[in-house]
């Protein structure tokens, strides 16, 4: 199998194809570091090698990554799941409308409606 033969099966499963953009214009900014990433990975550790072989290092390759991601990942999800939503010391324009509209209603006994928005 040949590089080229390997690039094109992994830019058919990616999402929007700049696989084969990154290996053929390695030097370009295609606006996905993932790709680049990938394609990096897979020219580094491709050598000439029966094809099974070379399948089998692109997916110890990409596994590699993912399990290198995956703590990253889960620490994320933890600080979304255990941080509180910190106000902000200056609010919006907006929201001093929305303030300034509500004591309005209020003061003028004007329920709001849906079509009050």
């Amino acid at each position: 199998m040949k590089l080229n033969d390997l690039i094109a099966i992994i830019n058919e499963a990616y999402p929007d194809g700049l696989i084969q953009q990154y290996f053929e214009h390695p030097n370009g900014d295609n606006g996905d570091g993932l790709a680049a990433f990938i394609v990096h990975e897979v020219k580094e550790t491709f050598a000439k090698a029966p094809d099974k072989t070379q399948l089998r290092e692109a997916v110890r390759v990409i596994q590699n990554a993912r399990d290198e991601l995956s703590p990253i990942i889960e620490a994320l999800w933890k600080r979304i799941n255990t941080t509180r939503r910190i106000k902000p010391l200056v609010n919006t324009h907006e929201d001093k409308m929305e303030k300034w509209a509500k004591k309005y209603d209020d003061l003028n006994g004007r329920p709001e409606g849906p079509d009050d928005r």
